[in-house]
């Protein structure tokens, strides 16, 4: 399997108060999936194919959100890394090619 790598992505701006920071995880060079929160209850999402686009959501991935809450980044992100091989064969992952 593909190693995934992560990319910091803080906020910035007058509305960064507003915007959580968050991390982006990449696969490839291209953005799969990210991770945000608060300090106790960090999330996880990843954007998977959508075989059928509908008229009403003509995109062709959703979000998907890990139910799994952590408790920092640095957990998460090891959280992803265990899960590498899991993630990459069970999720069928869009990758954001801009």
């Amino acid at each position: 399997m593909k190693k995934l790598t992560f990319k910091k992505d803080n906020e910035t701006g007058p509305y960064a108060a507003f915007h959580p920071d968050h991390t982006v995880i990449k696969l490839n060079g291209f953005e799969i999936g990210y991770m945000t929160g608060t300090p106790g209850k960090w999330y996880i999402r990843f954007a998977i194919i959508v075989k059928w686009p509908r008229k009403k959501d003509p995109a062709p991935f959703k979000w998907i959100r890990i139910k799994k809450k952590f408790e920092s980044e640095t957990i998460a992100r090891a959280w992803v890394k265990d899960y590498n091989d899991k993630i990459q064969t069970d999720l069928n992952l869009y990758q954001f090619k801009e």
